[in-house]
């Protein structure tokens, strides 16, 4: 078998692979973006009566930031377009912004 078939083939099982696990796993991660947008709306909450807001859940993922800066667009129903997610939650809500903790390079500073 050549290179190519052989890479073609690999490509193969790891879609299948891949699509076995999300099929495993989606309930799991619907119950997860439940409790993600149930503790968003909570959050709002909390700000409009003036209370302090808990954090985001961190993201455990290898991504190496814990704040999924398009998953609280989403969430929220911002478009982000060409812009950086981080700057529409920056822009739509500073409280919202500023209650989760990461550092900002756009204000050169680290929340909260």
């Amino acid at each position: 078998m050549n290179r190519k078939a052989e890479l073609e083939n690999w490509l193969q099982e790891l879609k299948e692979t891949i699509q076995k696990m999300q099929q495993k796993l989606r309930p799991e991660l619907e119950q997860l973006d439940h409790l993600r947008k149930q503790l968003s709306y909570v959050n709002e909450l909390l700000l409009t009566l003036g209370g302090q807001p808990s954090s985001t859940i961190p993201d455990t993922s290898t991504s190496g930031s814990s704040v999924v800066w398009a998953d609280i667009c989403q969430e929220h129903g911002w478009t982000v377009g060409g812009d950086s997610a981080h700057r529409v939650v920056r822009r739509k809500s500073s409280s919202l912004h500023e209650s989760i903790p990461h550092f900002c390079p756009y204000d050169k500073r680290r929340y909260p």
